[in-house]
């Protein structure tokens, strides 16, 4: 307490001798007067800190041993209550209180200390009562000091305010314009007494700021630092400061161009300033307040019309290039006309690095569903600009922008030492984008999602109190899929979707339908081999299907061609390649740029066709026939090609069937022990037997054993093209088989003998089948010792009236034999034809008679005729003896 009683004898003065001092006090014991129980100043700037005690006391002068003090504050209903001892009630929170209350002694009011501050004490007003002989609270008006109008030249509340953040222009609890590393803040709180009624004001010394006015003088054109307006001018409103105990009273002139306050300070060019103060009037004056930065108006108001309410005005100042020094200045913009009064308190000058920051990132949103997936890139080089919209309309209140920011290699901007308030961002559209993504889309979370209006580019308006880095814009691609549908007559042979550009397959348009999963999204004709498909998503997997039918909402991706037709392949580049499964479908992956070239193959199958050969002759068991080269039908429609035949069934009515150097059989146990050929094997029922054959041709020799008799072997078979296409239908060449079929005619005559007798015998070999004979045939007759004969070759007829014409060149007679007489021939015999020999034998019938069959034979198979039932025939000879 030594420097709170060495203050009061400084504000009592240190008058000499006991008697002036009795007679000080008796003069305020026997009357009131203007000077009486005054409250100086209070200790404390009204500074508090959470947490922490406030504590405050006030300077009193003129206030005798028998005054009675309390404490009081004016809650949120805008009442005055005294604090007690122990727990109060405050703003609706209970705080312990000491030094509530005391009587007298002399000029001490007692150290009010409220425990454990909070939040909820900002702004609270504070005032402490005198009365004598009794307590204030409560008392009548009139007899109550520090509270009413007894003494109106005193120091009447003290605001308490939460402690001054270098980066919050709002209030001060220290010295004016205190120097720190970012700008300039303080309170006008920097007053020293000397002595009661003098002070010094250190708030306009050297350094600490300057005014065109004159301090603490009365006329136009000046100020006084007080706690009251009214104590400073007595015409002047009763209020407290903004904050602490004083403010900067101003009693104007009429020159708009007079500073009430300014500071030149030395600045960064290119760096951005806020200027700030807080501002009331007085009386019924109109002031219209106006910061200025080297003499350009940074902002303006015309204050509330209620006196003592106060209002901030805030205005930032971009450096130009070259600027160094730059002086912020208060003036009153409506001085030119009548002189205005006010009041200015917690004047605050902070480079904006003391702001906020705004952000962050422009993506480029591939597949346009509004949020910021994974892998998809931030994009480089995007204009950004930041807006001041004061009335929060989305409009900016300057066509300036207040910062410019150019995204980075991975989307990111930001503006950085914004001051505190409204403003939205706008957004460059950059070159090679077609929009921006969908604005706050349902269901992605803010951070994730885009801020920007896609008509406008910008974001709402924010009011901006803190950094804020989710100010995100989406751009947006149309991205597209074009390709080709070819003719590819060769497949992929060469590995490679190509061929001849092609709109229609037999006549039928061509479309590619395209689709998302399983949903439909788009169809597009095909025209001049040509397709595309626009405004799609990226980073998204489609699936294309080349059809000669148009998809719609309820198709499902399939590929459809006409009877005849095929895909060969597809592709998504120009490269050999291909994606494995020639279906028709595609699928097609969007990154983040268009797709070209994702082409389709497809051709016409080749044909198979049926040809029946003209009939010959079966050629008898273990005999393989070949079929000619030309009996296979195949085409294929140019410039397509057939270049192989497959062999896909083992004919019926056949042994075997041979194929170069092949052998094949129906089963196993047809293989014969001695194979006919370099090998033999089971006929491939499941792959087949694949020939070569340029053209449709084959270049091989094809063989087939067929069954004996009267058979057609069926050889069925597919065309396979240059491009791997297999014919739907099945060719067959259909080989008929026939055989002869012979029957012998013998005839004697005479045929009735007497004795030894000379006859005539022919054998005439008929074919009854329309069919030539083929290779040798055999005629057999047995043999009898009583018939004797010499077969003549040169022998031409035989017999008389008439003769018989005879083939016996053609025939050969062999006589070895033990029992028959054997003639052959190798000549044909042609269908329906016969051949005929004959001989004159001599018959001996001895003593005895009787009839003798005389029998001619044909041998089986002879001429590759395969019916026995019908081979022999006999002359009866009737015969007797001498």
């Amino acid at each position: 307490m030594t420097d709170r009683n060495n203050m009061r004898k400084i504000m009592t003065g240190k008058i000499s001798g006991a008697r002036v001092m009795l007679f000080l006090l008796t003069m305020l014991s026997c009357g009131r007067h203007a000077m009486a129980h005054k409250v100086q100043m209070f200790t404390s700037s009204g500074c508090i800190t959470i947490g922490q005690t406030v504590s405050i006391d006030a300077i009193i002068t003129d206030a005798p041993a028998s005054t009675y003090y309390n404490w009081q504050f004016k809650g949120t209903n805008g009442n005055w209550v005294c604090f007690t001892n122990g727990s109060n009630a405050i703003n609706g929170q209970q705080f312990t209180v000491s030094g509530a209350s005391a009587a007298g002694p002399a000029n001490n009011a007692p150290q009010l200390n409220i425990l454990n501050a909070s939040a909820v004490l900002d702004n609270l007003s504070i005032r402490c009562l005198m009365r004598e002989n009794a307590s204030p609270c409560g008392a009548p008006s009139g007899t109550v000091y520090g509270g009413d109008d007894l003494n109106t030249g005193e120091v009447k509340t003290l605001r308490l305010r939460l402690a001054a953040d270098p980066a919050n222009c709002s209030i001060s609890c220290t010295s004016n314009l205190l120097n720190n590393t970012d700008g300039y803040y303080g309170g006008l709180e920097a007053v020293t007494y000397v002595s009661p009624n003098s002070f010094t004001d250190h708030n306009f010394s050297t350094g600490a700021g300057a005014s065109d006015f004159n301090v603490n003088m009365s006329g136009t054109g000046s100020f006084k630092v007080m706690n009251n307006p009214f104590a400073a001018y007595a015409a002047f409103a009763k209020f407290a400061p903004h904050s602490g105990n004083y403010q900067m009273v101003v009693k104007g002139n009429t020159d708009a161009a007079s500073k009430a306050w300014y500071k030149t300070i030395t600045v960064i060019p290119g760096q951005t300033y806020s200027f700030s103060v807080w501002a009331a009037k007085v009386d019924n004056t109109a002031p219209k307040i106006q910061l200025k930065a080297n003499g350009v108006e940074i902002a303006t108001a015309l204050l509330p019309s209620a006196n003592g309410t106060w209002q901030q005005l805030n205005g930032t100042y971009a450096v130009p290039p070259g600027v160094t020094s730059v002086t912020f200045a208060i003036l009153d913009k409506n001085a030119a006309t009548t002189a205005h009064n006010y009041v200015l308190d917690d004047i605050c000058l902070v480079k904006t690095n003391e702001g906020v920051t705004i952000g962050d990132r422009v993506w480029f949103d591939v597949n346009k569903n509004g949020a910021q997936d994974a892998g998809e890139p931030g994009v480089n080089a995007v204009t950004v600009k930041l807006y001041y919209d004061g009335n929060g309309d989305n409009n900016a209140d300057s066509v300036n922008p207040v910062q410019t920011a150019i995204t980075n290699s991975t989307g990111a901007y930001s503006f950085t030492h914004v001051i505190a308030g409204k403003y939205f961002v706008q957004f460059t559209l950059p070159a090679g984008y077609t929009g921006f993504t969908t604005q706050d889309a349902t269901g992605v979370p803010i951070g994730q999602n885009s801020a920007v209006n896609v008509t406008t580019g910008k974001t709402g308006t924010h009011n901006f109190v803190s950094d804020f880095l989710t100010k995100d814009a989406g751009l947006v691609k149309d991205l597209t899929i074009s390709g080709k549908a070819f003719m590819d007559v060769n497949g992929l042979t060469d590995n490679a979707v190509n061929g001849t550009l092609i709109s229609a397959a037999s006549g039928t348009a061509l479309y590619a339908n395209l689709f998302k999963g399983t949903s439909f999204v788009s169809s597009a004709a095909v025209v001049n081999g040509l397709y595309t498909f626009d405004s799609l998503a990226g980073n998204s997997p489609y699936t294309i299907a080349i059809s000669t039918v148009q998809a719609t909402s309820a198709s499902t991706a399939l590929s459809v061609l006409p009877a005849g037709w095929l895909n060969t392949g597809e592709n998504t580049g120009t490269s050999n390649a291909n994606d494995g499964l020639p279906n028709g479908l595609l699928v097609v992956s969007i990154a983040e740029t268009n797709v070209a070239n994702a082409n389709f193959g497809m051709q016409q199958r080749p044909h198979a066709g049926s040809v029946t050969n003209p009939a010959q002759v079966n050629p008898g068991t273990a005999v393989s026939i070949t079929i000619p080269a030309s009996s296979f039908a195949s085409s294929d429609v140019s410039p397509g090609i057939v270049s192989t035949l497959k062999l896909i069934t083992f004919p019926s009515d056949a042994n075997s069937i041979t194929v170069g150097t092949n052998t094949y059989y129906a089963s196993a146990t047809g293989i014969p022990s001695v194979c006919p050929t370099a090998t033999c094997a089971v006929f491939p029922v499941t792959t087949g037997i694949a020939i070569a054959a340029p053209n449709g041709v084959p270049s091989g020799v094809i063989k087939i054993d067929p069954v004996n008799g009267a058979v057609t072997v069926p050889l069925r078979f597919v065309s396979i093209d240059n491009g791997n296409a297999q014919s739907t239908d099945t060719g067959t060449v259909n080989i008929p088989f026939v055989v002869p079929d012979l029957t012998p005619n013998i005839t004697a005559s005479p045929n009735v003998l007497h004795g030894a007798t000379t006859f005539n015998v022919t054998v005439a070999v008929s074919e009854i089948n329309n069919v030539a004979t083929q290779g040798l045939v055999t005629v057999y007759i047995p043999k009898d010792s009583r018939v004797t004969f010499t077969f003549n070759q040169n022998l031409n007829t035989i017999g008389s009236s008439p003769a018989t014409p005879l083939n016996n060149s053609i025939w050969t007679y062999n006589g070895t034999n033990s029992f028959y007489h054997i003639f052959t021939t190798n000549n044909v015999i042609a269908a329906n034809n016969f051949s005929t020999f004959g001989f004159v034998a001599t018959f001996n019938p001895g003593s005895t008679k009787g009839k003798y069959p005389m029998t001619a034979t044909i041998t089986s198979g002879s001429g590759k005729e395969n019916n026995t039932t019908n081979n022999s025939d006999s002359e009866i000879l009737s015969y007797f003896s001498n």
